[in-house]
């Protein structure tokens, strides 16, 4: 699968176009608003944002086409992607050779998220976010393996710098690798599965405590955490009730242009939900290398 067949595939072959924007200075009448644009989808005439005037046009199929090149290569393959606000957040899931066997069967995955928009939130960016494959989890760690391209810079420029980035992405993998073994290897007892639960989950309101009696109620007796070895009754199985709440129970911002759907793909991928999946992660490692020793 080449980018344009996952943009077709996704809904996300679309083209946009800069209009003029408008205000109304009375009840009845019109007026240009000066130096900003509107960008609309030319296929549903869904406005996705205003830009400046000067804003350079970039449609989806162009500004992920670098991608291409290195698909050819072999080193990467398409996974999946997402469109998200009715066409203005692009997230391509990409995924590498690499792998870390935790148990037979179980693995995380090499993944990788290059992101784009057409509402002036960000440039083409790519961040490392292994994936527990059984759950179909994505982590992501934090400040790991993120860079950030301005849309204008050469196709040329973009392939050089996403082969980098895809590099240091292997090498957070080979980073992680003993890290997640670890994880596995520690079977923490209830006591200290709840301190965990109180690093990652702040404050002792009521609201709290019940979020964190509904992680440790996932660890002990979900499914999705007890039926696989790495994470029954183990460390990685901590970080896994987290990251099961954070992708399917945590409460999400919902907004009058954005579906609960969006709302819960946004918050899992790059909102709320990643940043809470980031912290249990990096709270897990510190647990791993220096025991169960509370808050900093």
């Amino acid at each position: 699968m080449n980018t344009l067949d996952l943009l077709k595939k996704i809904g996300a072959d679309f083209e946009i176009e800069k209009r003029d924007s408008y205000f109304y200075e009375s009840e009845d009448k019109l007026k240009l608003v000066p130096r900003h644009s509107v960008i609309v989808r030319t296929d549903t005439n869904v406005a996705l944002s205003v830009m400046g005037s000067d804003y350079g046009v970039s449609q989806y199929r162009d500004t992920v086409s670098f991608l291409d090149e290195i698909i050819a290569e072999g080193s990467v393959t398409i996974k999946h992607g997402y469109i998200l606000d009715e066409g203005a957040k692009l997230y391509i899931m990409m995924q590498g050779n690499e792998a870390i066997t935790l148990c037979p069967g179980e693995q995380i995955e090499s993944t990788f998220i290059v992101s784009t928009s057409h509402d002036g939130t960000g440039a083409i960016g790519i961040m490392y976010a292994p994936t527990y494959a059984p759950l179909n989890i994505i982590l992501t760690p934090l400040g790991k393996g993120e860079l950030r391209m301005r849309h204008k810079v050469h196709i040329e420029q973009r392939v050089k710098n996403a082969k980098l980035a895809i590099k240091r992405i292997f090498t957070y993998t080979n980073t992680y690798r003993n890290s997640f073994k670890q994880l596995v290897n520690i079977k923490p007892t209830e006591e200290q599965a709840r301190t965990y639960f109180k690093m990652v989950i702040e404050g002792e309101s009521t609201r709290a405590e019940n979020i964190k009696a509904k992680i440790f109620d996932l660890w002990l007796t979900s499914p999705l955490t007890s039926n696989f070895i790495s994470c029954k009754g183990t460390l990685f199985g901590c970080l896994m009730a987290v990251a099961q709440f954070a992708d399917y129970y945590k409460v999400v911002r919902k907004s009058k242009i954005r579906s609960d759907d969006d709302a819960r793909i946004y918050s899992s991928l790059d909102g709320e939900g990643a940043k809470m999946k980031a912290e249990a992660l990096s709270w897990a490692i510190s647990c791993a290398d220096k025991g169960f020793i509370g808050r900093r």
